[in-house]
């Protein structure tokens, strides 16, 4: 939720999802992972909006999750 309430904050955003990222690495997370959580999101959220997903929908989903990856491996 903090993601859509400071979308018109981006260097809030960045700060935070860059602190995020470091709390990532201490769990053992590598970057090689991101991508595949990015792909698991994506069609966890196409599966649960069903008819409701449509190709707008999925390209919104995937800019913001592209976006968000990117900023945790800055």
């Amino acid at each position: 939720a903090w993601i859509v309430d400071n979308v018109h904050e981006p260097a809030t955003l960045e700060r935070e999802l860059q602190a995020l990222a470091q709390r990532h690495q201490g769990y053992g997370v590598a970057e090689s992972m991101y991508e595949e959580v990015r792909v698991a999101l994506l069609q966890t959220i196409r599966e649960a909006l069903g008819a409701a997903y449509t190709g707008e929908v999925g390209a919104a989903w995937e800019a913001a999750l592209v976006a968000v990856t990117n900023a945790m491996r800055a």
